[in-house]
């Protein structure tokens, strides 16, 4: 049976087990249906058929052998929810508005701009110390495997209590600087703590990006 094969295969170069894979579709199937599936013992129905080829990122056509071409039945997308990271003075109780919604962020877009999906987190800026290149309430996702400072790109730190967003900047020696001159700068010292680079600024719906 062609789709049993195919199945197994798209399985495998997702990386997933039969049964991570049951997890992911609606309640019917478990890693026993799908082991019948992948056997030719037992076939789909149409929900499961579209639910494996949205996790799989294939074509259903593809997956039932009409087609050979795999690519894909849509875009495999990781949820991130936003947290709050002051772009300003931390003072206060600080909350999202969005923080139940999560952002959609496509794993192929991630993994071509070489951002491991794993180590992704999406923040919202909170105060204006960062304008004009990030404004109150602006999204950025944040690449927590980039650690390392680097003139003139912006990280999420964390002093004290706080997260912070801000510029490593050599304008006046080394600190963490804000774009907006109206505020103070942190020192580039060893009581800041990087989080993680600052890669996308991101509107509402995911798949827009300033």
């Amino acid at each position: 049976m062609v789709m049993g094969g195919r199945l197994a295969k798209a399985r495998k170069r997702a990386g997933l087990t039969q049964d991570e894979l049951a997890a992911a579709l609606c309640d019917r199937y478990d890693r026993t249906m799908i082991s019948k599936v992948e056997r030719g013992h037992a076939s789909m129905l149409s929900d499961g058929l579209a639910a494996v080829a949205r996790e799989l990122n294939v074509s259903a056509d593809w997956l039932l052998g009409l087609s050979d071409e795999t690519e894909s039945f849509g875009v495999t997308f990781v949820a991130l929810y936003p947290e709050p990271v002051f772009a300003g003075t931390a003072g206060g109780s600080v909350t999202t508005p969005d923080t139940d919604t999560p952002f959609a962020v496509s794993r192929r877009r991630l993994e071509s701009d070489g951002i491991d999906p794993a180590n992704v987190s999406v923040f919202q800026v909170v105060g204006d110390s960062m304008m004009p290149t990030l404004t109150d309430t602006t999204s950025i996702l944040v690449d927590k495997g980039q650690k390392t400072p680097r003139r003139g790109h912006i990280f999420v730190v964390e002093t004290g209590d706080a997260l912070f967003v801000k510029r490593y900047s050599g304008r006046r020696g080394l600190e963490w600087a804000s774009d907006n001159r109206r505020y103070t700068s942190l020192p580039a010292g060893s009581a800041v703590r990087v989080v993680g680079r600052v890669r996308w600024s991101m509107r509402r719906f995911g798949s827009d990006w300033n």
